[in-house]
């Protein structure tokens, strides 16, 4: 993996893990932990009996950790810190006469954005009150998962994220362009009609929409098969282009919805429409999906437009 596919996966990671919740962010940091050690074991649910408060350990070094992944970190803070207590009491009771707790790591999805001071203020109570075991309590959030899962081999780190795009582009490549293309027709809902606005520079529009160093490469370069998409289109059906604009705004509009504004939310936005326009997650197809995001990105189709100080019409 190259150092230019490695920035990229970083910012697949965020929008995979940022997109989870529930039982989905658990079964991703279980895949990664384990895949980090072998002394990893992660604890499954059975009926009535349930997990009993530990959702994986580490039997050597009397790690635990407890998962807690809700849609919208900032409106549960309360339950939270509640649910912090009663999981490390569940625990405790069922599983400190087994293997002694040495640490105890509160697995938070925040997105990115950080734990409320008032959850480390309970890790901290909890430290304090169980000072005669020795018990260290501490937080673990995505970045430190992040941590773990670059420190990975390359074919593990692809298990977890899927094939990481290439951000070279050399061949506009004609029957893989096409059978993406018929896969994304195949969406049910009808385009309207739409006005091209003013082509803004490219480079300006990605600096406006904050997409980092890894999504604006992979935009630049596949914007130079543009050439060869517009000429694909002269030959193609003629409602394809129009068909096409309709499916990426769509999935535009949908990605915006779904992640909170923040320094990483241009790239979950750019990364939910990446995934959701590709049908699979080969090498081929993701690029064809990028040269078409990179077409549509140039009209402002997809992600906002910057202020217009030259009007410049697309031909």
């Amino acid at each position: 993996m190259t150092p230019e596919e490695r920035a990229i996966a970083r910012q697949m990671f965020i929008y995979e893990g940022s997109k989870r919740n529930g039982q989905d962010f658990e079964n991703f940091f279980q895949k990664i932990m384990g895949y980090n050690s072998d002394d990893f074991r992660p604890v499954q649910a059975w009926g009535s009996l349930g997990d009993r408060k530990n959702d994986g350990f580490d039997e050597k070094t009397g790690t635990y950790y407890q998962v807690y992944a809700p849609k919208d970190l900032k409106k549960s803070l309360t339950q939270s810190i509640k649910k912090l207590n009663k999981d490390f009491a569940g625990l405790h009771k069922n599983w400190n006469k087994l293997i002694p707790i040495k640490e105890f790591r509160f697995v938070v999805n925040d997105k990115t954005e950080g734990i409320h001071p008032d959850l480390t203020g309970a890790l901290k109570k909890l430290e304090a009150d169980f000072k005669n075991d020795s018990i260290i309590f501490k937080p673990f959030i995505l970045k430190d998962l992040e941590r773990v899962c670059f420190s990975l081999d390359e074919d593990m780190i692809i298990s977890v994220l899927g094939s990481i795009p290439s951000p070279n582009f050399e061949v506009f490549d004609v029957p893989v362009m096409q059978e993406v293309i018929e896969y994304l027709l195949k969406s049910p809902d009808k385009y309207s009609d739409y006005t091209i606005p003013k082509n803004p520079d490219f480079e300006k529009k990605l600096k406006f929409n904050n997409l980092s160093e890894g999504p604006s490469t992979m935009l630049k370069f596949a914007a130079y098969s543009e050439g060869a998409l517009r000429d694909y289109f002269k030959y193609s059906q003629a409602y394809q282009k129009e068909r096409l604009r309709s499916v990426f705004t769509k999935l535009y509009s949908e990605g915006k919805g779904l992640f909170t504004i923040n320094s990483d939310s241009s790239n979950n936005v750019f990364f939910y429409i990446l995934e959701g326009a590709s049908k699979d997650n080969s090498k081929s197809v993701q690029n064809a999906v990028l040269i078409l995001m990179a077409y549509y990105f140039g009209y402002c189709d997809i992600f906002e437009e910057p202020p217009i100080d030259d009007q410049i019409q697309l031909f």
